[in-house]
C-alpha cells in the first residue's frame, strides 16, 4: 500500500485537489482513474521502450482492473 499522506499531498500539488485517499477508498480511487485512461495511447507511448513487444498486452484495462480487485 502507498504512503497515503504522500499520495494525497502529491495529488494536491499536481491536480490542485484536496484528496482524502485512505486504505478503505484506495481501490475505488484506482478504479475511477483507470476508467479515464486511454490504453491505446499508453501502449503507443510505451511500445518504443519495450524490447519484448508481447509485454504490451499487459497494458490492458480489464487486466489491470482485475488486479486491483
Amino acid at each position: 500500500l502507498p504512503n497515503f499522506v504522500l499520495l494525497n499531498n502529491a495529488i494536491s500539488q499536481t491536480e490542485n485537489k484536496k484528496m482524502n485517499i485512505t486504505q478503505e477508498n484506495f481501490k475505488e480511487f484506482l478504479r475511477e482513474k483507470l476508467e479515464k485512461i486511454d490504453f491505446a495511447r499508453v501502449r503507443r507511448d510505451v511500445e518504443r521502450f519495450l524490447v519484448d513487444k508481447n509485454e504490451l498486452k499487459l497494458l490492458n484495462k480489464e487486466l489491470i482492473k482485475e488486479a486491483v480487485k
